[in-house]
């Protein structure tokens, strides 16, 4: 998600950035442009912010469940006050 906002801060200076980006990439491995390249660059464009975030809440919620099992293992009180 981060690495979107380095693209620009706008959705319309992130989306430019990543079709100028994947069409130079996809322009050096097929040595041309065609139509059809370029829809599937434009699909690309419209996922990937999408992608991320929802890659970025899942991980977090990995995270926030892992460590809940961990604190459950552990058998700690979550009610308890002060250190433990």
């Amino acid at each position: 998600m981060a690495a979107l906002l380095t693209l620009g801060t706008d959705a319309a200076t992130i989306t430019g950035a990543l079709r100028r980006g994947l069409l130079r990439i996809s322009a050096r491995a097929m040595q041309r442009r065609s139509g059809e390249i370029e829809r599937w660059i434009d699909a690309l464009v419209i996922i990937a912010p999408a992608a991320a975030a929802i890659v970025a809440m899942l991980t977090l919620t990995l995270n926030l469940w892992l460590a809940g099992e961990d604190h459950r293992d552990v058998g700690h009180d979550c009610t308890a006050r002060g250190p433990i």
